[in-house]
C-alpha cells in the first residue's frame, strides 16, 4: 500500500499505498508510513483496449485481460451497454505496489473469465484527464481498485493496496454478486453485505465517520465465519484513522489484531494500529500499543501468507524496520533492511527487462540508503534513467535522493531532465519541487518562474476540489516568493 509524502512542499516521489497520505521517501532513515501493501510517458487518453497498463511485464503472459485507459465516461458507457460492471485500477507511476500488481497479478490469464461480466479500466491518477474520475471517487491509497455499477455510478466494492490473485478474483466475484442483487432488488439493506457496500461507498466519497459506523454495523450483523470479515475490519480501522479517532482506531486494532487474513492486509492492519498509537496521550499506554503492533508484525514477517508477493514481504520488512528504528533498535532495523534488499535484488535479477525490474527500484534505493550504501542507490537510479529514457520516474527519484544527500544542484538537473516526460499533476509536483530547489540555491527569479508555471498548470487542470486547493496553495507560494519571503 502506498500513500504520499512530501519534502517541503513538493518532492512527492512515492513508494505505494498508505494510510497516512505520505509517500515512501529516500531520506536516510525514513519513519514508517501507514501504507497498504499500498513509467514512461503514456500515450494520449483513449478508450481503445490495450493488453495492460503501460508497466505490464513484457511477455509475462500471452493472454491477459484487456484494459481501457484513462477514459471513465467511455468505460462506463461500454459497461452499461454490455450490462457489465466496471473494474478500475487507480494507479500512479511512482507507486511500486501499483506496478507490482500490474506486472504480477492484473495480467494473469486467470482473470480472463471475469471479462465476460466486467469491463476493465486503468486510470493513471497523475495524468491530465484523471480529475473527473478523482472528483467522483476518492483515492488516498495507491493502488485502489474499484468495482462500479455503470447504471448508478455507485461503488460496488473497493480494495486498497496489494492483493493476491485469489483475493482479487474473490473481490471481483463478490462485487458482481452485489450488482446482481441490486439489479434483482434482493439485497436487504440491513444485511452485512449491503452494509459493507454502503460503508465502501462512504469511504470512497471521503466520509470516514459514516463509513466507520457502517463497517461496525456490518460486523455486528455478520456471522463469526463471515468471509468478508477481514475486509470489513480493515475498512473500519482505516476509517477511524482517516477520521483521526485514535482511541477507537487503537481499540479496533487491539481487539482484532490477529483476525485479519490475506496476503498484505494483516500487515497493513497492524501498521494502522501502530500509527494510531501516536494519538494516545498516555506514554505508558502508547508504548504498550506500539509493542503489541511490533510483536504482531514480527510474527507476520517470520511467517508470511503463502499468497504474499515479493512486494508484500518487502513492504512488511520496511514497516518493521521503521518500527524498530522508532523504538531505538537500530541494529534490528538494519537487519530488516538487509533482508528486504536481498529479497528485492533476487526478484529484480529474475525479471526480463529493465522496465519490469524497475518495479523494485524505489525499495532497493531506500534500502541502500538505510544501509549507508548511497553510492549504490545513486548508481541504480542513474543506470535506470539511461535504460528508460522516456520515463520521468527514475529521474524524479534520483532528484529526491540528491536532495537527501544535500546535492541540490544535481537534484535540480535531474528535475530539469524529468519535466519533459511528465504530465498532469505529476508535472506540477515536479515544478513545485524545482521552485523549492531554486529557493535553496538562492535563485529567486528561478523560483518565481517555476511557481508561475505551476500555477498556470493547476489553472489548466481546473476541475475538482483537490485541484482548487492545490491551485490556492501554489498561488500562496508564488505571492510569497514574489514578496521576497521564504527560503533563500
Amino acid at each position: 500500500m502506498t500513500t504520499r509524502r512530501s519534502l517541503g512542499v513538493a518532492l512527492v516521489f512515492f513508494g505505494c499505498a498508505s494510510a497516512g497520505e505520505r509517500h515512501a521517501s529516500l531520506a536516510p532513515e525514513p519513519a514508517p508510513a501507514p501504507t497498504p501493501s499500498a513509467g514512461p510517458a503514456a500515450p494520449p487518453p483513449t478508450a481503445a483496449a490495450v493488453a495492460m497498463p503501460s508497466h505490464a511485464a513484457p511477455g509475462a503472459h500471452s493472454k491477459s485481460v484487456s484494459f481501457m485507459r484513462d477514459d471513465l465516461e467511455s468505460a462506463l458507457g461500454r459497461a452499461k451497454a454490455e450490462n457489465k460492471a466496471l473494474f478500475v485500477d487507480a494507479w500512479a507511476e511512482w507507486c511500486h505496489t501499483c506496478i507490482s500488481m500490474q506486472n504480477f497479478v492484473l495480467n494473469d490469464p486467470a482473470l480472463l473469465p471475469l471479462g465476460e461480466r466486467t469491463v476493465f479500466l486503468a486510470v493513471d491518477t497523475e495524468r491530465h484527464g484523471s480529475e473527473k474520475f478523482l472528483s467522483r471517487y476518492k483515492v488516498s491509497v495507491w493502488p485502489t481498485f474499484f468495482m462500479i455499477d455503470p447504471e448508478s455510478g455507485k461503488v460496488l466494492g473497493s480494495w486498497q493496496g496489494a492483493a493476491s490473485l485469489g483475493e482479487l478474483r474473490s473481490f471481483i466475484e463478490e462485487s458482481l454478486e452485489v450488482k446482481d442483487a441490486i439489479a434483482s432488488r434482493s439485497l436487504d439493506p440491513n444485511t452485512p453485505l449491503a452494509l459493507l457496500v454502503e460503508a465502501r461507498s462512504a469511504q470512497a466519497s471521503g466520509q470516514p465517520r459514516q463509513a466507520a459506523a457502517l463497517f461496525e454495523r456490518a460486523l455486528a450483523a455478520a456471522p463469526a465465519d463471515w468471509p468478508r470479515k477481514s475486509q470489513a475490519l480493515f475498512g473500519l480501522i482505516q476509517s477511524f484513522f482517516a477520521a483521526r479517532d485514535a482511541e477507537r482506531c487503537v481499540a479496533t486494532g487491539l481487539n482484532h489484531l490477529e483476525e485479519p487474513k490475506g496476503a498484505a492486509l494483516p500487515v497493513d492492519f497492524t501498521q494502522y494500529l501502530y500509527e494510531c498509537s501516536k494519538g494516545i496521550r498516555d506514554p505508558k499506554r502508547r508504548n504498550a500499543v506500539r509493542q503489541a503492533a511490533l510483536a504482531r508484525l514480527k510474527a507476520l514477517v517470520e511467517a508470511p501468507s503463502a499468497d504474499s508477493s515479493v512486494d508484500d514481504r518487502a513492504d512488511a520488512l520496511v514497516k518493521l524496520a521503521g518500527m524498530l528504528l522508532e523504538s531505538g533498535d537500530r541494529a534490528g532495523a538494519r537487519a530488516a533492511q538487509a533482508r528486504r534488499l536481498e529479497l528485492m535484488e533476487r526478484a529484480a535479477a529474475s525479471l526480463p527487462s529493465p522496465q519490469a525490474a524497475s518495479t523494485f527500484d524505489l525499495g532497493r534505493a531506500q534500502a541502500y540508503v538505510a544501509l549507508g550504501r548511497t553510492d549504490d542507490a545513486v548508481g541504480l537510479l542513474e543506470q535506470r534513467t539511461k535504460e528508460l529514457p522516456a520515463s520521468a520516474e527514475p529521474l524524479a527519484r534520483l532528484a529526491e535522493l540528491y536532495v537527501a544527500l544535500k546535492r541540490p544542484k544535481d537534484a535540480l538537473a535531474a528535475l530539469e531532465r524529468a519535466l519533459p516526460h511528465a504530465e498532469g499533476s505529476k508535472k506540477l509536483d515536479l515544478l513545485a519541487a524545482k521552485a523549492e530547489l531554486h529557493a535553496r540555491l538562492g535563485d529567486r527569479a528561478g523560483q518565481v518562474r517555476s511557481l508561475e508555471q505551476e500555477v498556470e498548470g493547476w489553472q489548466a487542470l481546473g476541475e475538482g476540489k483537490a485541484q482548487s486547493l492545490k491551485l490556492a496553495d501554489a498561488r500562496r507560494r508564488l505571492e510569497k516568493a514574489k514578496k521576497g519571503k521564504g527560503q533563500l
